[in-house]
């Protein structure tokens, strides 16, 4: 399985399905829906070698999205999403997260990015 299918399954399998989207390339995103409110878009942006040969680590940003425009409504959802977002990332022992801050997606939605790097191996 790919490093970017189990972060898929890893997180997703720990998040309210009712509440998330999740995408798993690179593409613009079409306005969060009421069904699925949040998005989470992950992106592999970096690929360095591991410590040992035949080993990689992969540095990987997970957008975390609303579709609101407004502040009021914005900053709540986001404060929820990251408050569950984070703690799932946290569990998964093969990567390490370095930054998760507040930021514009290209395609112009609120949101934040958190970068972090899986560890060579991938697997738990």
């Amino acid at each position: 399985m790919s490093a970017r299918k189990q972060l898929q399954t890893k997180i997703m399998g720990n998040l309210p399905r009712n509440k998330y989207e999740f995408i798993d390339d690179l593409r613009d995103l079409d306005e969060p829906t009421a069904e699925r409110p949040v998005v989470l878009q992950l992106i592999r942006s970096q690929l360095s070698p591991g410590e040992y040969q035949g080993a990689y680590n992969q540095q990987f940003e997970l957008w975390i999205v609303v579709g609101s425009s407004d502040p009021a409504i914005v900053e709540p959802e986001l404060d929820d999403a990251v408050d569950d977002v984070l703690p799932v990332i946290d569990k998964l022992r093969f990567l390490t997260w370095s930054t998760c801050e507040r930021a514009r997606h290209p395609s112009d939605f609120h949101g934040y990015k958190i970068t972090f790097t899986t560890n060579g191996n991938t697997t738990e």
